[in-house]
């Protein structure tokens, strides 16, 4: 087990107290933080590996990826890329201000037997987000190849799915 994941299984048990009675709580501090990551250095280490990366997987910046960037900046001005979301990890982009985070969802996001339904892995990040505030815009790869090298359909497809349209808006 790396340190970035314990990060984010900390996160996830952290948030899912949050929504539960408060006597979960100290339990879950207790239990998993106390005995995982007992000292604060190593609680540290992990917040550390977290940040250096994204958490589910290794990011990798396609041409769709900076189509997308290109069709946010046209919409909206600077758009922070490869954004460290608070101590969750890495988002494709994101609107801070708004706290929206806008991730492109690759093939390797969906199942080979099922392209269109997201991963676990996928589906717990857009979790881990939301638990933390921000809002996922999820951009899907098949949605985006139909759109080919239209600019014009590019930024109307963002702005759609910004609004809460097409898009897997989780």
């Amino acid at each position: 087990v790396e340190l970035g994941q314990l990060h984010v299984a900390s996160l996830a048990l952290r948030a899912e107290a949050q929504a539960g009675p408060a006597t979960v709580r100290p339990a879950v501090d207790g239990l998993f933080l106390g005995s995982l990551l007992a000292a604060g250095r190593t609680g540290a280490a992990a917040k550390a590996a977290m940040r250096a990366g994204a958490p589910l997987g290794p990011s990798v910046v396609t041409r769709s990826h900076v189509q997308l960037l290109d069709a946010l900046a046209a919409l909206h001005g600077p758009v922070a890329a490869e954004f460290v979301a608070g101590d969750f990890g890495v988002v494709d982009a994101a609107l801070p201000g708004d706290r929206v985070a806008i991730e492109f969802d690759g093939p390797l996001h969906f199942f080979v037997n099922d392209p269109t339904r997201a991963v676990g892995a996928t589906v717990f990040k857009r979790r881990l987000l939301r638990a933390v505030g921000w809002r996922v815009v999820s951009v899907p790869h098949f949605h985006w190849a139909q759109l080919g090298n239209s600019r014009a359909a590019q930024e109307a497809y963002v702005a759609l799915a910004l609004a809460g349209g097409r898009g897997a808006v989780a």
